[in-house]
């Protein structure tokens, strides 16, 4: 594999370069300090496999850069450096809208230099896994073991719940944007996402869709046609009172290495939601929602995996689809038609 890396400072190149060092699978390190040299250096190397890419930086800043990158180059990986504020956040949904792969949220290490080197090979080098598993992945499809995909969609049940993690912000966008008329029931989405991303993820939702989609905060009555994000850093779960259903939000323990977790929510919902729900577990590397899917499919209850063509990671749908009886593939346009016709008025 060989890697180029993009970013003005000095000391994020350093650091990058430094986490990378040693990888078996990379065999080569370049880096620029600006967009435009990602650029040229882009058109002379087309063998390129990935890049790392800053937001902010002069003479070209990242989202131009991508969206140069993408009018003619769509094969290389392009995982996005972004710094943890609201206007950065903006950007870097944005840039996965661009076309960028994934993203990381730039660390300092308080000061110490091998602090962020042990950061980014911690959160980067699964990501770089990732990018190897794409490339070999242009192979035909594997075996679904005799699952068949559903004829016909359930439309029976009072709430819809969606997990996603890598590739999730690009497939949630493209669900929205077509789920015309809103929905008549409430959705939950447990998108793996830090702090303040989940929110602009949210609003960039709100914005394409006729679905209002929000943020979810703790004590959040479940209402028709709303869409709850959970926040980064924290779990969902639901709670019944009287005949209505709240949202709780948590810090306990990470799950599958993440809060907020599928799981958590999948295995709430199985146990306190009385009514049918169903769910879709989406594109994302690990197995979050496996254990939870479980609980819904013991349930009876109807559980979708993405198919896997349209998967930028078909890890947690391989998951499903692998372990969870009954789960059914299902295409993305299926995602949206289901959002505007489950049948079931209330909750």
């Amino acid at each position: 594999m060989k890697v180029l890396i993009v970013d003005d400072s000095v000391v994020f190149r350093s650091a990058i370069t430094s986490a990378l060092e040693g990888v078996s699978s990379i065999k080569e390190i370049q880096s620029v300090n600006n967009g435009k040299e990602c650029i040229n250096f882009l058109k002379e190397h087309p063998d390129t496999d990935l890049i790392t890419l800053d937001i902010e930086m002069p003479v070209m800043d990242g989202l131009t850069t991508l969206k140069e990158i993408r009018k003619f180059n769509s094969d290389v990986n392009v995982i996005v450096f972004s710094a943890s504020s609201e206007i950065s956040a903006n950007k870097t949904i944005l840039a996965l809208e661009y076309g960028a792969d994934d993203f990381l949220v730039k660390t300092s290490g308080n000061g110490d230099i091998s602090a962020t080197v042990n950061q980014i090979k911690e959160d980067l080098l699964p990501m770089i896994e990732v990018s190897l598993e794409k490339k070999s992945s242009k192979n035909p499809r594997e075996t679904r073991e005799g699952k068949k995909i559903k004829k016909s969609l359930n439309t029976d049940a009072g709430l819809f719940v969606i997990g996603a993690s890598t590739g999730g912000p690009d497939v949630l966008s493209r669900i929205f944007s077509e789920a015309k008329g809103g929905s008549n029931v409430p959705i939950i989405i447990v998108q793996h996402m830090p702090p303040i991303f989940t929110a602009k993820l949210a609003e960039m939702l709100n914005n394409k869709s006729e679905i209002n989609v929000v943020e979810a905060k703790n004590g959040d009555k479940l209402e028709n046609n709303k869409a709850y994000i959970v926040p980064g850093d924290y779990h969902m779960e639901v709670e019944k009172d009287g005949s209505s259903y709240f949202i709780k939000l948590n810090q306990n323990e990470k799950v599958c290495h993440v809060r907020p977790a599928v799981d958590v929510t999948l295995k709430s919902l199985a146990k306190n939601y009385k009514s049918k729900f169903i769910t879709v577990i989406l594109t994302g590397m690990g197995n979050d929602g496996e254990a939870g899917s479980k609980d819904c499919s013991k349930r009876g209850l109807s559980v979708y995996y993405q198919e896997q063509e349209t998967c930028a990671v078909w890890g947690m749908p391989r998951a499903v689809c692998r372990n969870v009886p009954g789960s059914e593939e299902i295409k993305i346009e299926e995602v949206s038609f289901l959002l505007t016709n489950i049948s079931r008025k209330t909750l």
